[in-house]
């Protein structure tokens, strides 16, 4: 019999708002993460957007990314009600990811702070955790595949418990240069799907959730925010950041991810996009997603809540599954900001400029990494 995985603890730090309730207010209202780069000194540098943290105050000597992960990681402990080192340490795994580690302390010299696998081995420390502990680096799907391992982990019984997440703190001019070296970073904010896009602001935060096999929390008495119904993985290789529009990576991946979860395009109401708000990616996106889903594509409600946050990297796909565990319990689907000229190529329903209630039984979130690591987790009310 397959073991159920469901999710106990939600912990969050984002440039719409870090905890719980502040980052979920920011989805309903549509909050705007954006603003102007304070991490360091812009004047004569060619980058002067991206999206910051603002409400969480940073302690000097700690590279970013292991202070949002950590943030993170004890609220989601917290809210799930569950401390790793008793009854079971052995029991209880964990995979906490990035997909850059720390760039801040690499600037400054800091080599211990800079490896993406020093967030786990401080997390492990701290909280005791001597199950099965790993890191998953996989560009911007790092979050995703990090959640996709924790649930493994659940369903082939090697962990009971497992706390799984990313964390990103990318906002340096080396990032920032880089992306937009690269042709993708905008020139002056995220506006997917619209006519006029050209481009994401790198994000920065952490995401992380408690899962749990579906007996053990319910022993437990604890709430329930969703149960992951299914995964998969995929590969979109043509070229570092353009998309084949000729295959069918992403649509493949959509489907693998229906089959695993024993659901049709017919069960789906709520899709949470990878959306970057690049052309030619939205584009993509949209045609795999009609060539999964058929007609029904043109009815389930999508968005891209990186209009809001930014691209947070890493991090981004553990936050976006958090916004689906939100649409889940809170029967709102998030908006897609800034859609002020439509793309015609980009014709499905984007929730644009404003959130709005509806039924929410089911939603699914994907994710796109840069080098084409591709993942989509699809999870269900309890």
């Amino acid at each position: 019999m397959r073991r159920r995985v469901v999710v106990t603890g939600i912990g969050i730090v984002s440039p719409i708002g870090s905890g719980r309730p502040a980052f979920f207010d920011g989805l309903r209202t549509g909050r705007d993460g954006a603003g102007n780069v304070t991490r360091f000194n812009t004047e004569g540098f060619p980058v002067k957007r991206a999206c910051e943290v603002k409400d969480v105050s940073l302690a000097p000597g700690e590279d970013p990314f292991l202070q949002f992960g950590k943030i993170a990681a004890r609220e989601a402990l917290s809210d799930g009600k569950i401390f790793p080192a008793e009854p079971d340490p052995e029991r209880f795994g964990m995979v906490a990811s990035s997909s850059k580690g720390g760039m801040t302390a690499f600037s400054g010299g800091r080599f211990g702070e800079f490896f993406p696998h020093r967030l786990s081995t401080d997390l492990a420390r701290e909280f005791g955790i001597r199950g099965p502990v790993t890191c998953t680096v996989a560009a911007c799907a790092t979050g995703t595949i990090s959640v996709i391992e924790g649930a493994r982990l659940i369903e082939r019984d090697e962990a009971d418990t497992v706390l799984a997440g990313a964390s990103d703190a990318s906002v340096t001019p080396l990032m920032l240069a880089g992306y937009r070296r690269l042709g993708v970073y905008a020139s002056e904010g995220m506006r997917p799907y619209d006519l006029d896009r050209d481009g994401f602001l790198v994000g920065e935060g952490a995401g992380f959730v408690v899962l749990e096999e579906r007996g053990k929390a319910l022993a437990r008495k604890v709430p329930v925010y969703g149960e992951i119904m299914g995964w998969a993985l995929g590969a979109e290789t043509y070229r570092m950041v353009s998309f084949d529009s000729s295959g069918g990576a992403l649509a493949g991946l959509l489907l693998a991810t229906l089959k695993k979860s024993g659901l049709a395009p017919s069960d789906i109401d709520y899709l949470n996009t990878h959306g970057t708000s690049t052309r030619e990616g939205d584009f993509y996106e949209t045609a795999q997603i009609k060539k999964a889903f058929g007609r029904d594509a043109y009815r389930i409600s999508l968005s891209s809540t990186k209009s809001m946050t930014g691209h947070m990297l890493g991090a981004s796909g553990a936050v976006e599954l958090i916004a689906c565990l939100f649409s889940l319990n809170k029967q709102f689907i998030p908006p897609t900001i800034h859609i002020e000229k439509p793309d015609p190529a980009c014709d499905l329903d984007y929730t644009a400029n404003r959130g709005r209630s509806g039924t929410v039984r089911t939603a699914l979130s994907f994710s796109m990494g840069f080098g084409g690591q591709m993942g989509a987790v699809l999870l269900a009310r309890p």
